[in-house]
């Protein structure tokens, strides 16, 4: 970690702790770590690469994940964050949504992964038609953070990526 700093968004009326962290040996490019303080409580929104392109987080694996602990555990809890009226929460939502998560057909049981439930919870999210239809909505946001947050959610994971394609 470089330095961590703090100010008021006005336009996601919270206030954002940003982290800057400094590159690792063969490690992942990510330069900053964006999270919210809404109602006592921080939700991870965003991480950028040191060129500030939005990037997925890694779930797949507990050492990769950056932001703590996910702020929901079921589909209901996700659901009611990606469709709040508080912007910092629907971030929060598609950063899960648009992470590289376990495929819960094919567990990864030999190697520390992300939970079983975890990834079917992520699965069974992604795949919702009502998170589907959100995302297409928030890609026609005029929020500059949204938008690009949702187009991210709603590419598909390259090859060579872990995640629910594989």
């Amino acid at each position: 970690m470089n330095s961590a700093s703090t100010s008021f968004d006005e336009s996601l009326k919270a206030q954002i702790v940003t982290v800057e962290t400094a590159p690792l040996i063969n490690g992942r490019d990510v330069a900053k770590q964006y999270f919210a303080l809404v109602d006592d409580k921080f939700y991870f929104i965003r991480m950028e690469d040191s060129k500030g392109l939005l990037i997925r987080n890694n779930y797949l694996y507990p050492n990769h994940t950056l932001g703590g602990i996910a702020p929901a555990k079921d589909m209901a809890a996700w659901m009611s964050l990606l469709e709040s009226s508080q912007l910092a929460l629907r971030l929060a939502a598609l950063t899960y949504l648009s992470g590289m998560h376990m495929n819960p057909d094919k567990p990864q049981t030999e190697i520390l992964s992300e939970s079983i439930d975890d990834a079917k919870t992520a699965r069974a999210f992604t795949m919702a038609n009502t998170a589907a239809k959100r995302i297409e909505d928030y890609r026609h946001s005029q929020v500059p953070g949204l938008k690009e947050a949702a187009d991210l959610a709603a590419i598909p994971l390259a090859a060579g990526e872990y995640g629910l394609t594989h």
